[in-house]
Parts: structure tokens; sequence; C-alpha cells
């Protein structure tokens, strides 16, 4: 599980430092056309941060990866008091 959040977050961020190559293109290119593609670029890519999303319903990154671990840590815990309870 780590290995696909870690993935996830490593492609995130470089699919956000994009934003900055597609300025870059607009600053130095002379070419009309690709200028106005670029700049479209760069503004779609401004207004928007690149996430990666299971299903629509939560974002993989390293936050859900703690969130899942403090979940099985606490039903770890909860059935270690079980156990000891009924014994």
């Amino acid at each position: 599980m780590f290995f696909y959040v870690f993935v996830a977050n490593k492609t995130m961020k470089e699919a956000n430092k994009i934003k900055r190559t597609a300025i870059d293109i607009v600053i130095s290119t002379r070419n009309k056309d690709i200028r106005k593609e670029t700049n479209a670029l760069a503004l779609q890519l401004c207004h928007e941060e690149i996430q990666i999303v299971a299903g629509g319903f939560f974002v993989i990154d390293y936050p859900l990866l703690f969130e899942m671990m403090a979940a099985c840590s606490t039903y770890i815990v909860i059935t270690i008091q079980f156990i000891d309870v009924n014994l």
C-alpha cells in the first residue's frame, strides 16, 4: 500500500510541475498559435490542482495512508481489549 501512495504522491508532484513549464513556454515562444494554446493550458493548470482520486471518493496521498494506519491501530487496540476481557 505504501508503494501505491508513494507513486501517486510522486506523480501528483511531477504533474503539478508542468504548470511552470507551460508558463515558461508561453513566455519564450514567438508563435502566436502556440502561445495561445499554451496560455490556455497554463491557465487551466493553474486553476486546477492535479490529484489522483480513487473512484471519485478520496485522494490517494500520504494523509490517506496515515488515516488507514490509525484505523487499523484502533481496531487492533479494541480487539486486544476484548481478548483480555474474555480471558
